[in-house]
């Protein structure tokens, strides 16, 4: 799931759109740290039930960051990993905000955002307005390094 990185401080990372393009739209892709740092890293996600999730059931979404290895690979950030269950009969939109977690980072780090349901198409992301935002990232600069 692509970062989309809208500055509003001073936190050592920038938008770096050679990894997870979403066709058809700009300013999307992974964040590359441009500092020694440590950082405090948290989203909020309009979620929308998905039509494979049957009447009545439960069903789980997960949120988790990953490094960039040299080979092109992932590794799992455990400290970022966030389980939601929620009702398929809820009231939705629901915003769900994954925990906060802190981590350290070295100047040309990549990271990336994955997502995942125990359902195919087990839920999206809506908006209609641009007050609205589908996915809401606030990443706070802890120190320099």
């Amino acid at each position: 799931m692509s970062l989309r990185l809208y500055n509003s401080g001073q936190a050592p990372i920038k938008l770096n759109n050679k990894y997870q393009q979403i066709v058809g739209w700009q300013g999307e892709g992974v964040g590359e740290i441009t500092e020694d740092c440590n950082l405090s890293i948290v989203d909020k996600y309009r979620i929308f039930v998905g039509e494979n999730v049957p009447s009545g059931s439960t069903f789980t979404i997960n949120f988790w960051y990953s490094k960039r290895n040299s080979d092109g690979t992932f590794t799992k950030i455990p400290e970022s990993f966030y389980t939601q269950t929620l009702n398929q009969n809820a009231v939705y939109p629901r915003i769900v905000t994954t925990t906060p977690f802190n981590i350290n980072l070295k100047k040309g780090e990549i990271l990336a955002r994955f997502t995942n349901s125990n359902f195919k198409d087990g839920f999206y992301l809506q908006s209609n307005s641009p007050f609205q935002r589908m996915i809401k990232t606030e990443i706070t600069s802890k120190s320099r390094v």
